[in-house]
C-alpha cells in the first residue's frame, strides 16, 4: 500500500511508531512485479499483521508459483487484513487454499471495512475464520439482505466483522430513514474516530459529515457505501454511485465482473469495469457497457468469440442488456493507487470516445452514437 494512502499511513506506519514496535515496508511497485516477496518478507521478519487490498491476495494466489513459495512459512501471520475495496469470497477461498500448506491459519484472513474519513478502521473480526453468506440475489436487487433458499440464485457476500469504535446505521439514502437489520442502504457512522471534515469544503462537510436522519438524529458521516447489518456483522454490497439500474433491476458491477472472470479463465488475473450509459431506446433506458483487460490473445477470431461469450454470460446470469464489450490491454482499466476500480472515470472515457480497445463490439440498436476517437489513448 502506498505510504500516502490511509491504509499504508494509518494502518502500517503510524501504529508501530506510536507503540514503539517494528514495521517492515515494501515498495508497491516491487509487490506488483514480484508478489511472492511480500509473503517471504512476512516469513523472514515474523510479521504478525500485514494488510493489503483484496486484489493483492488474488494476485498472490494466481501468480506465486510453487518454486517461489518453496520453504515459505506463514504460520506466524495472525492478521492478514483484507480491505480498501470489496472483499470477494472467491479470493479468500483461493488464497486460503493456496497457502494453507505453508502454515496459513484458517482464522488469519481478516476482512475489514474502513475509510480515511474515519481514521481508517470501522469494522472487522480478528481471530475468526471469515464468514461468507449466500444471500438471495433477487432480494439483494431490492435492497434486502436475506439468506438464499437452497434452490434460488445466490450471491456470496463476505462479512466484515462487527463495528468497532463507532456507531453504524444503515440508512435509506434518499429518505434518510434508518433501516432495520437486513435492510440494504447507505452506511452512516458516528463516533470519535470520524474526522471533522475536508479542508475548506464547508458545504460538503455540512452535507456529509453532519448528516441527520429522518427522525432527527444528528452528527452522522455519510460514507457513500451500501451495505447491511446482519447478525452483528457489517456487510458491504457496493457504492451508491456504481449501482446499475437496468430494466428496473439494481445490479452491482463487481458481481458481473467477478462472474465473467469465473466463467472465462482468460480474464482471471486481470481487471474489468462495468458501468451504465444512456441507451438509444424510446425510454432512454440505461444499457450496460463491459470493459475488461486481456493479455496474450492476438487471434481476432478468439477475441470476437470471447466478447460474444461475455455478452451471453451477462444476459444469462443477470438478464442485463449489453450495449458494448471492450477488451483492453493490461492497464487499460483505470484504478486508484490502492487498486480500486474507477468505474465513473471509465464511463466518462467511454462516452468521450477516449478508450482504445484491442477489440470491441457495439450494439448500435441499444447505444447512442459515440464521439469520434480522440488523440489521447488510454
Amino acid at each position: 500500500i502506498p505510504h500516502f494512502h490511509d491504509m499504508g499511513l494509518m494502518g502500517s506506519i503510524l501504529p508501530p511508531l506510536l507503540l514503539g514496535s517494528t514495521t517492515v515496508l515494501m515498495s508497491p511497485t516491487t509487490f506488483l512485479k514480484r508478489p511472492h516477496l511480500w509473503l517471504h518478507m512476512i516469513d523472514r521478519y515474523g510479521i504478525e499483521a500485514s494488510a493489503a487490498p483484496d486484489f493483492a491476495y488474488d494476485l498472490c494466489s494466481r501468480r506465486v508459483t510453487e518454486a517461489q513459495s518453496e520453504g515459505l512459512d506463514l504460520s506466524r501471520w495472525r492478521h492478514a487484513l483484507d480491505g480498501s475495496e470489496p472483499v470477494r469470497a472467491a479470493v479468500l477461498e483461493r488464497f486460503q487454499g493456496r497457502f494453507a500448506g505453508h502454515g496459513l491459519r484458517a482464522d488469519a484472513l481478516t476482512p475489514c471495512y474502513g475509510m480515511a474519513e474515519a481514521t481508517l478502521f470501522i469494522s472487522g473480526a480478528a481471530r475468526t475464520a471469515p464468514r461468507v453468506r449466500q444471500v438471495s440475489a433477487e432480494l439483494l436487487e431490492h435492497h434486502e439482505f436475506r439468506p438464499a433458499a437452497p434452490d434460488e440464485p445466490a450471491r456470496a457476500v463476505v462479512g466484515c466483522g462487527p463495528p468497532l469504535g463507532a456507531e453504524v446505521r444503515i440508512v435509506e439514502p434518499d429518505t434518510r430513514r434508518a433501516l432495520p437489520e437486513g435492510g440494504v442502504g447507505e452506511i452512516w457512522i458516528r463516533g470519535d474516530i470520524v474526522g471533522h471534515g475536508y479542508w475548506n469544503r464547508e458545504a460538503t462537510n455540512e452535507a456529509e459529515f453532519r448528516a441527520t436522519t429522518a427522525d432527527g438524529d444528528p452528527g452522522w458521516l455519510r460514507t457513500g457505501d451500501l451495505g447491511a447489518l446482519y447478525q452483528g456483522e457489517l456487510h458491504i454490497t457496493g457504492r451508491i454511485k456504481d449501482v446499475l439500474n437496468l430494466r428496473g433491476r439494481n445490479l452491482y458491477p463487481q458481481d458481473i465482473e467477478d462472474e465473467l472472470r469465473i466463467q472465462w479463465p482468460e480474464l482471471g488475473n486481470l481487471v474489468g469495469a462495468c458501468f451504465a450509459v444512456p441507451g438509444e431506446g424510446p425510454q432512454g433506458d440505461d444499457v450496460l457497457v463491459v470493459t475488461h483487460e486481456v493479455r496474450g490473445i492476438k487471434d481476432e477470431d478468439r477475441l470476437s468469440e470471447l466478447a460474444a461469450e461475455m455478452r451471453l454470460t451477462v444476459a444469462r446470469e443477470f438478464g442485463a442488456p449489453v450495449g458494448a464489450v471492450l477488451l483492453l490491454r493490461p492497464g487499460g482499466v483505470r484504478r486508484t493507487t490502492s487498486g480500486k476500480i474507477q468505474r465513473s472515470a471509465m464511463r466518462d472515457l467511454f462516452r468521450a470516445g477516449a478508450l482504445r480497445p484491442t477489440y470491441a463490439v457495439y450494439e448500435q440498436s441499444l447505444l447512442r452514437p459515440l464521439p469520434e476517437p480522440q488523440e489521447a489513448a488510454v
